[in-house]
């Protein structure tokens, strides 16, 4: 017979209600963290949208190959509209 394992902190699976509030605050603070990292989040393969539509390291993208086609593929298209996204932060700067 195997012995079961007892938590001190926890019964269940579930964390004791005195802990709920500490756990609610921590869990909010960490939803606000990832908030401000998207674009880090976001940006999986640097540099794959230049280079998929040959634009040659160090120069920029030019906003007509930018434009959405319907021959691109689901990825093409996101990588186009995150790249507009980001051009329209860094004018706000």
């Amino acid at each position: 017979m195997a012995k079961q394992k007892k938590s001190v902190y926890y019964y269940d699976g579930c964390a004791p209600r005195e802990m709920e509030p500490e756990i609610e605050r921590l869990t909010n603070e960490m939803r606000e963290a990832q908030k401000n990292k998207w674009i880090q989040r976001a940006i999986k393969k640097p540099g794959a949208l230049r280079r998929s539509l040959g634009v040659k390291k160090g120069q920029k993208i030019p906003a007509k190959k930018l434009k959405i086609k319907k021959s691109d593929s689901t990825l093409m298209k996101r990588r186009k509209n995150l790249a507009k996204t980001l051009k329209k932060l860094r004018k706000r700067k």
